[in-house]
Parts: C-alpha cells; structure tokens; sequence
C-alpha cells in the first residue's frame, strides 16, 4: 500500500514538473492607451491602461476578450441620464504553444494580432535515482538550466532605456553594459542587434553578446539583423575563433 501512495505522489509531482516546463507567458500591448477590461478565459483583468503580462499560463486555445467602458453623461455619475456603456472592442481565439512567449496586441482597428514569439528558457525533464525524483541540470547541451538569462521584465526595461537614446554610440554602450553584466538568449541577442542603427555597431555586439548567450546552437537567429552578407561571414568566422 506505502508503495501504491509512493508511486501516486511520485507521479503526481512529475506531472506538475512537466506542466511547469510547458507553460507559457502571454504579453498584450494596447495600441490605445486607457482603462480597459480584458478577460481570458473567463478570468478577468480589470483596469489594464497599456500593457498586461501573463505568467504561467497553459498551451492551448484561450478565448481573450477586450472590453471598454465609455462614461456618457456631463455632470457625473450620480447626475441624472448618466449611464455606462460596455463596448466589446476584441473577441477572438488565440492559440499559445508549450514553453513560449507571446507578444500580442491589440491595433488601432482593434484587431488582435501575435507578434513575435519565442521559446522561453528550455528546462531538463526529472531523471529517477534510487527511486526519488531528480532534475538533472546537465541533461542537455550546455547546460542551460543551471545558468539564469535576463527575465523577460529585465530585457523589456533594457530595450526601453536603449530605444530612448539618440545617439548611436549611447546605445551600443548600454547594451554593451547589459552584455557585461548578463546572459542572454539567443533570441534577446537579436533583438539587442537590431536595436543598433549601424552595421559596424551590430556586429560589434553579436560579437561581444556571443560568449554570453546561453543557447549558442541558436544563434544563426542573428544572422538576421545584419543587411549585408558580409557581416553574417565575419560573424561565423569570429564564432569559429571562440568555439
């Protein structure tokens, strides 16, 4: 009977590890900003002005509705013929994958539409030792797991505070700070490149952001950014030199 409980439990908790590795996160950005309602599935998210962030939530298909509040009446809410009318701006189905993050938002003609998407931090699955669950940080290449990345918070402020300088060589500095200081994905490290007005500057970072970057197999993402071919070859010679 011990043992009957034992492998229940067991197999309970590695179904809760294996659900907290898929789940994803959802950002929805207001083109106009306000005080909005938005409900997902069912669960609602009241007085939303610009952005809402979603942490842990499931794959799959989410029913997300944006709702506006509209205030009729001169003298306030107690004047009288003052009423509120609920004005259903977004009503549609979005499907989220396992261990994602999703940018969304809602446009001018309010329209939801996904922007980017990527895959979030990859985890190792449990390994059975002795009859006790284990996760095995090494489970894959390069060991992931045991490293910490900026969070997507981190990286939002980071981008913000480099989108606000004018000067070129203000933001290569300050991403070069970031670099120093963190890790990153593969994914962020693009998005840092493409963030540079200048060709020399976006290599100068690919470079500097390769060491740090924590999921190296995926950094021909980059190779994106750059508009000549040129630099994509000084990129991939640079990288053969430090492997």
């Amino acid at each position: 009977m011990k043992n009957l409980l034992f492998i229940a439990a067991f197999m309970l908790s590695i179904a809760s590890v294996k659900a907290n590795y898929n789940a994803s996160e959802l950002s929805l950005e207001l083109f106009k900003p306000g005080d909005y309602t938005i409900v997902i599935d069912g669960v609602v998210y009241p007085n939303v002005y610009k952005k809402l962030f979603v942490p842990n939530i499931d794959p799959g298909l989410h029913h997300i509705e944006a709702i506006k509040y509209i205030n009729y009446g001169k003298y306030g809410k107690y004047a009288c013929g003052y009423h509120v009318q609920k004005v259903m701006l977004c009503d549609r189905y979005v499907k989220i994958h396992p261990n994602t993050h999703v940018d969304a938002y809602i446009n001018k003609y309010d329209d939801l539409v996904i922007g980017n998407t990527c895959a979030l931090l990859k985890m190792p699955e449990p390994v059975i030792i002795n009859n006790m669950a284990h996760v095995n940080n090494c489970a894959y290449d390069n060991c992931h797991a045991t490293i910490e990345h900026m969070s997507y918070g981190e990286f939002q402020n980071l981008k913000n505070v480099i989108e606000s300088k004018v000067y070129a060589s203000d933001k290569k500095s300050i991403a070069m700070m970031a670099i120093n200081n963190n890790y990153l994905m593969a994914e962020q490290t693009a998005q840092l490149v493409s963030l540079m007005p200048y060709e020399s500057d976006k290599i100068d970072l690919a470079k500097a952001a390769y060491q740090k970057t924590i999921n190296k197999e995926d950094y021909y993402l980059v190779n994106k950014e750059f508009g000549y071919s040129t630099s994509i070859d000084e990129l991939e010679y640079y990288i053969y030199a430090h492997k």
